[in-house]
């Protein structure tokens, strides 16, 4: 699948709805998860349109920002100014995604994303410095991951879904 491109999904299938940009490059195909995802253009608001700090990772601040990893931002009508280079030379903290302009740098291992639970290794939500596998369900607690299912299980028709909520 491309960057860029909205695509419809059926039983596993996936189909080319629209090129969001279609020649426009102020379009963006816009990640709102649960199958609702979506080309708009790009918003002069912050994320939900709530202020506040977000993680340049946060799946939900539009593409066209072109915001760091690991960098905490304040938006405030739109508008990005960076906070926090979340490492600030220390390898062992990281930006976290909460989502609702409350993003914050945080020690790896210290919370899980979305609190106790499940969560898919390519959960945009879990940290990178956990290099979790695609396609294998972990379980979180206090920030620890333990494989719980690797979602093959030598079937391909099976994958491992990102819900969100540590579900």
């Amino acid at each position: 699948l491309s960057n860029g491109v909205l695509y419809y999904c059926e039983d596993g299938d996936y189909s080319k709805v629209d090129t969001c940009t279609n020649n426009d490059p102020y379009e963006i195909c816009q990640v709102k998860g649960g199958g609702r995802d979506e080309c708009v253009e790009p918003s002069p608001e912050c994320p939900s349109g709530n202020d506040g700090y977000y993680c340049g990772n946060n799946p939900h601040v539009p593409d066209d920002k072109d915001l760091s990893n690991g960098v905490l931002y304040h938006c405030e009508d739109g508008d990005y100014s960076k906070v926090d280079t979340c490492t600030n030379n220390d390898p062992y903290e990281i930006c976290h995604v909460k989502g609702g302009g409350h993003d914050e740098c945080v020690e790896p291992s210290s919370v899980c994303p979305s609190g106790e639970g499940y969560y898919c290794g390519n959960n945009p939500h879990v940290p990178d410095d956990e290099d979790l596998s695609n396609g294998v369900l972990y379980y979180c607690e206090d920030g620890d991951y333990s494989k719980v299912d690797t979602c093959t299980n030598n079937d391909p028709y099976e994958i491992c879904y990102v819900k969100g909520g540590g579900h």
